[in-house]
């Protein structure tokens, strides 16, 4: 379904636009750059440091990885890294199936 196709179903009948997660970063960054958008423990990660994480992912995805939709394998970090993870998997336009069984 293309994203066009929501905007014009009933289930958002009061949006002319319907953002999706990258818009809705993308929006936060241009917004509040320096802000937390993460805490985790100790850690702590602004929007702009989120989004260019995640763009620098999603780049080295797309150089390295074969532009076939063969499944890969992605082990993550702690969870600043797997929400990283997810925006780049994301950006580069592949498909996420989390494998964790907790």
């Amino acid at each position: 379904m293309k994203r066009n196709d929501l905007i014009h179903q009933d289930r958002f009948p009061d949006h002319s636009e319907v953002l999706l997660l990258p818009d809705m970063l993308k929006k936060a960054v241009e917004d509040n750059p320096h802000h937390t958008a993460i805490i985790d423990g100790n850690k702590k990660v602004t929007y702009q440091q989120l989004w260019d994480r995640g763009v620098n992912l999603s780049v080295i995805l797309e150089k390295s990885l074969p532009k076939s939709d063969a499944p890969i394998l992605v082990i993550m970090g702690d969870f600043i890294d797997n929400i990283i993870t997810y925006l780049g998997l994301i950006l580069a336009n592949k498909a996420i199936s989390n494998l964790n069984p907790d």
